[in-house]
């Protein structure tokens, strides 16, 4: 999730930041971050002009948190010991619903450690439903079918479209936090597991 604390390099003092990693600074042995919110659809579509085309900006129609001048390129970092700042990005887009990304991302981590059968502490900050927040087309248009959403009462206007991106990452966080149980179920965890949802 996102992580607002600083640089996640571990040489950022050479170029003027402040190094503040989950790693150095937070206690974790793991990670997988954005340094700060982050749009909730397409998050990385910026750090490749080649990616652009892939952007979702939703009912903003452009990208917030990096204006007027600044960076736009909100990537998913995690430790990497041989790589050069000692941390590496993905160097694929995110999908439309990133917190499917988080979900399979946090998956992984527990077929890893599975074996172990150690107890650990994992934090999950989803960037559903902060501003940015952009739900994926196929889910906005089910709710606004009335599928996954109660549709409006006879003589309610219809859904705007920041109201269906709201309420499409309202349904992609809860997806995602089902998945979550899932996999702590899979692998064994979820008897022995507290859950803390806070929002």
């Amino acid at each position: 999730g996102k992580w607002h604390l600083g640089s996640f390099y571990k040489d950022a003092a050479r170029y003027g930041g402040v190094v503040s990693s989950p790693l150095s600074h937070g206690g974790f042995t793991k990670m997988n971050a954005t340094v700060e919110v982050a749009p909730t659809a397409t998050s990385n579509c910026m750090c490749k002009a080649e990616w652009n085309d892939l952007c979702d900006f939703g009912h903003n129609h452009e990208p917030t948190h990096c204006k007027p001048e600044g960076e736009c390129c909100f990537n998913y970092w995690w430790d990497d010991p041989l790589a050069p700042h000692g941390v590496t990005n993905l160097t694929w887009p995110t999908p439309p619903d990133d917190s499917l990304y988080l979900a399979d991302a946090f998956s992984r981590y527990l077929k890893e450690r599975s074996a172990q059968k150690k107890p650990f502490l994992a934090q999950i900050s989803f960037h559903n439903c902060h501003k940015p927040f952009i739900g994926s087309k196929k889910v906005k248009e089910s709710c606004a079918k009335g599928e996954t959403c109660r549709p409006p009462l006879n003589g309610e206007e219809p859904y705007t479209d920041e109201e269906l991106d709201y309420y499409a990452c309202l349904i992609e966080l809860d997806n995602a936090v089902g998945l979550i149980l899932n996999a702590l179920k899979r692998y064994g965890y979820y008897d022995n597991t507290m859950v803390c949802v806070r929002v």
